[in-house]
């Protein structure tokens, strides 16, 4: 059965729909009209645009035991610099007890 059919057959839109009423405020209006009359015929203005920046890579390299690396990372996450999976896996250095952890991220340059 086709909308017309639904129709013919007794079943009915809310009246708010077919009108353009807003349930809420009870106003007639049109989809998408602006809700502001005030506004209805100025305008529209566009968005400043955003500042451009420069920005440049800044390579953090973490040596020490793995749980001083641990505590390091968690350290500088507390303080909202870098997020922990955004270091690399802890890498052995040959040297007995020390790993290293690197991280690169952009930094702005003014």
């Amino acid at each position: 059965m086709g909308l017309q059919g639904l129709f013919s057959s007794g079943f009915t839109r809310p009246a708010a729909l077919l009108r353009g009423t807003c349930p809420l405020c009870k106003e007639t209006r049109t989809m998408f009209q602006s809700s502001n009359p005030d506004n209805a015929n100025t305008p529209k203005q566009q968005p400043a645009p955003l500042p451009e920046y420069q920005f440049e890579p800044v390579r953090h390299i973490l040596l020490g035991s793995l749980t001083a690396i641990r505590n390091t990372i968690t350290l500088l996450h507390k303080l909202n610099y870098a997020e922990p999976n955004d270091w690399s896996k802890p890498l052995p250095t040959g040297r007995p007890n020390e790993v290293m952890a690197i991280l690169t991220k952009k930094i702005r340059v003014d």
